[in-house]
């Protein structure tokens, strides 16, 4: 099942997750803190997806109307996408306080100050910085994917990555905090998160694995409403994986 996955193109997302385990092994990164930086994240997809928004919105060529078009749909996710990480944001700092008292059960802005003073999480947050920089500038600015893209279909695109970033962080995140085992589980979380990585890698440049997916995507909507057309699914499914 994993054949094909590691490869020299998805060098930098397998790169990545090597270098959050050497952390986790010489102590740099502990595993509350692992968990800690995998909420970060998603308030930083957030912020670049902003980016790739006004991008959109704002190209040369845009009319005054289009351009306060896109900034209603950019406004429209940050305040649907910001309401989302408060509360998740919220809900990962009562349940770390539980396992760290240096971790207060509220959304405050010393819970913030607290982690950003955490070593291993200010060595990981730079590097998911210039990863995700790195990301909008090769796969978005610099192929101009922005001229023919439409804001109210590409404001969808961070929340695949969203629901796996939850699903990879929640569970593991109790036998941190709750189990013994806190190392092994965090490098038990990290691998997963990369298997999940490398599976949006094959799905974006492996076209057979693609139109698998699209084909079953498509079987259950027709059985469901009878309505969809393959070509929106395909489009889609394309946004989804549009890292």
């Amino acid at each position: 099942m994993l054949k094909g996955l590691f490869t020299i193109k998805n060098r930098a997302i397998w790169l990545q997750a090597l270098f959050f385990v050497v952390l986790v092994l010489l102590g740099k990164l502990d595993p509350v803190e692992v968990v800690i930086i995998y909420a970060l994240e998603t308030v930083i997809i957030g912020v670049f997806q902003i980016l790739r928004l006004i991008t959109i919105g704002f190209q040369d060529g845009k009319m005054l109307k289009e351009k306060l078009y896109s900034l209603a749909i950019t406004g429209f996710f940050t305040i649907h996408y910001g309401f989302f990480v408060f509360i998740q944001t919220t809900f990962f700092f009562v349940f770390l306080s539980i396992g760290d008292n240096r971790i207060k059960d509220s959304f405050g802005l010393e819970n913030f100050k607290t982690i950003a003073s955490f070593e291993g999480v200010q060595i990981a947050t730079g590097l998911l910085l210039i990863t995700y920089f790195i990301k909008y500038w090769t796969n978005f600015y610099e192929p101009k994917k922005y001229v023919n893209a439409k804001v109210e279909v590409y404001m969808f695109q961070p929340y695949l990555r969203i629901f796996i970033q939850q699903f990879v962080a929640i569970i593991p995140a109790f036998f941190i905090i709750f189990g013994n085992a806190g190392m092994a589980v965090a490098l038990v979380l990290i691998v997963v998160r990369l298997i999940a990585d490398l599976a949006i890698f094959k799905l974006k440049s492996d076209q057979v694995y693609f139109q698998k997916v699209v084909d079953y995507l498509f079987t259950e909507k027709i059985q469901n409403d009878g309505k969809t057309q393959r070509q929106d699914i395909e489009d889609f499914l394309v946004i989804l994986t549009d890292e």
